[in-house]
């Protein structure tokens, strides 16, 4: 069936993703189906997820449906920490990720009150890295990260450095300088 493929599949660990025509990504999860436990590998359609153009679903269906295989159909879904699929199921995913990551912000602004280099380690050594990831396996989503950016600037800045931001902005305190790396002057926020 290798030799069939359009194209080679992405393994990481027991997740699969494959590109190619819905004949071909039938005939693949049918094969795993068939052959993957003998090796370990003991795939569930039911927890599968096929993406394509609604236009293509129909197909799609019949493809898998005749091969006895049972999984779910959408428009995109989330891969290995970023996304698969249409532009709009893409801006959802990352929406979600966003409000999520500025709830839990908001909760760090509140610690670095009083506790503000816990609070900073926290922020640069774990929030942070989430969606510096996610910038990097997702192209073209800088827009959608301004509500983050704003509060960054509004709440968690003020916050960690205990003092409000027409008062940060008095002081000339940019967001540009505390963006460099500590070791040229910056916070690495």
């Amino acid at each position: 069936i290798t030799r069939q493929m359009e194209n080679p599949a992405l393994w990481f660990a027991d997740d699969e993703g494959h590109v190619g025509s819905a004949r071909l990504n039938a005939l693949c999860l049918a094969y795993l189906v068939r052959h993957g436990p003998k090796y370990g590998y003991y795939p569930k359609p039911e927890k599968s997820f096929h993406v394509c153009m609604e236009a293509d679903e129909a197909v799609a269906k019949q493809e898998f449906l005749s091969r006895g295989l049972e999984l779910q159909f959408v428009r995109g879904h989330r891969y290995l920490g970023g996304h698969v699929g249409s532009k709009e199921s893409k801006e959802q995913y990352v929406n979600s990720k966003v409000e999520g990551w500025c709830t839990s912000l908001r909760a760090l602004a509140e610690i670095a009150k009083t506790h503000p280099q816990s609070a900073h380690a926290a922020f640069t050594f774990c929030l942070q890295h989430k969606w510096m990831y996610m910038c990097r396996v997702i192209p073209g989503i800088a827009q959608l990260l301004e509500p983050l950016e704003r509060v960054i600037r509004e709440v968690w800045i003020p916050a960690l450095l205990g003092s409000p931001p027409e008062e940060l902005h008095r002081a000339n305190v940019s967001r540009e300088l505390l963006a460099n790396a500590v070791r040229n002057g910056g916070l690495g926020i």
